[in-house]
C-alpha cells in the first residue's frame, strides 16, 4: 500500500508538472504575441506622430503663404492673380 501511495503521489506530481509546463509554454507564446503587438502599435504611433508633424508643417506653410497674399498680385503657388484675400477668422 505504501508503494502504491508513493506511486500515486509521483504520478500526481508528474501530471502537475506536465500541466505547469504546458501553462508555461502557453504564457511564453502569449508573451511573444503581446510583445509583437506592442512593437506594431509603437510603430503605428511613430507613423501617426510623423504624419501629425507633417500636417502641422503643411498648416504652417499654408498660413505663411496666405499671409503673403495680396490683392491683384500673382499667387506664389499657382501664379494666378489674387482677386480676394480672406481675413483671418
Amino acid at each position: 500500500e505504501e508503494k502504491v501511495a508513493t506511486l500515486r503521489i509521483a504520478q500526481n506530481h508528474a501530471t502537475l508538472q506536465a500541466r505547469q509546463q504546458q501553462q508555461l509554454q502557453q504564457y511564453t507564446e502569449d508573451l511573444k504575441r503581446i510583445d509583437a503587438e506592442i512593437a506594431q502599435k509603437q510603430a503605428n504611433i511613430q507613423v501617426i506622430s510623423e504624419n501629425e508633424q507633417q500636417l502641422l508643417n503643411h498648416e504652417q506653410a499654408v498660413m505663411t503663404l496666405r499671409a503673403t497674399l495680396s490683392q491683384n498680385v500673382p499667387c506664389p503657388v499657382c501664379g494666378q492673380t489674387v482677386h480676394h484675400v480672406e481675413a483671418d477668422a
